[in-house]
């Protein structure tokens, strides 16, 4: 393949900013004609929505920094929150397994730390809030 060939596919694959525009103006119009709630999905985390309005469905997020600095933490949280509201959710890790993010997700949305789950040492009520969280 030459040169040329490789130049003209990739002219193909992209789209002008003028070719968009007519798209910019009809999510506008559909943003206004729906209430803020449609338009996006809150984080649940109020600040962070009023800084970027939420997440737009549709998005891929992506959390990137160095090691141990709680991406892991936040996006399980994004996705416990978000799907209280009833919305869909799809995690991928590469670093946790299964059990690792289901145990993490119960401490989210029971507030009993980790350490409690993996040590065995749960009080009763510590025990019910995991269990009243998997039922949720």
């Amino acid at each position: 393949m030459n040169n040329n060939s490789i130049e003209t596919k990739m002219c193909k694959d992209l789209t002008k900013i003028g070719d968009l525009i007519h798209c910019v103006f009809d999510d506008i119009d559909n943003s206004i004609k729906s209430s803020y709630s449609m338009s996006f999905v809150k984080t649940g985390f109020s600040n962070l929505d009023s800084m970027i309005s939420g997440f737009r469905r549709g998005d891929l997020i992506v959390l990137a920094s160095r090691p141990g600095m709680g991406k892991t933490s936040l996006a399980l949280n994004f996705a416990y929150k978000i799907s209280k509201n009833d919305y869909s959710i799809a995690y991928f890790s590469i670093e946790s397994s299964g059990l690792q993010m289901t145990k993490r997700i119960f401490c989210i949305g029971s507030f009993v730390p980790m350490d409690s789950i993996n040590s065995g040492k749960l009080t009763d009520e510590n025990f019910n809030d995991i269990v009243n969280t998997a039922i949720e």
